[in-house]
């Protein structure tokens, strides 16, 4: 999982998220775990600015869902993430 600071809370509320991806293809897999360290950064920096009032409902998720897909495609060397999905999603 990843655990990240909500934007404008002081360090008060985080993010507990546990994130997958669809894709299709070993070599997708193979290209994921190659650069997985920058995808995991993108992650924490992306979920880091967003605002409690952003993701406090299922638009605000899906417009983050979104955002991260596009921004691990510019990660891959295709567009090949075709969903992302939260399997744990926690606001502490």
């Amino acid at each position: 999982p990843i655990v990240v600071n909500l934007r404008e809370t002081h360090a008060t509320r985080k993010i507990r998220a546990e994130i997958h991806l669809e894709y299709q293809g070993d070599q997708v897999a193979k290209e994921i775990e190659e650069q997985g360290v920058k995808i995991r950064d993108m992650l924490i920096t992306k979920i880091g600015t967003v605002k409690l009032e952003e993701i406090d409902s299922e638009v605000g998720r899906n417009r983050l869902r979104a955002l991260l897909r596009d921004e691990i495609n510019k990660i891959l060397e295709h567009n090949q993430i075709k969903q992302v999905y939260f399997t744990e999603f926690l606001i502490l």
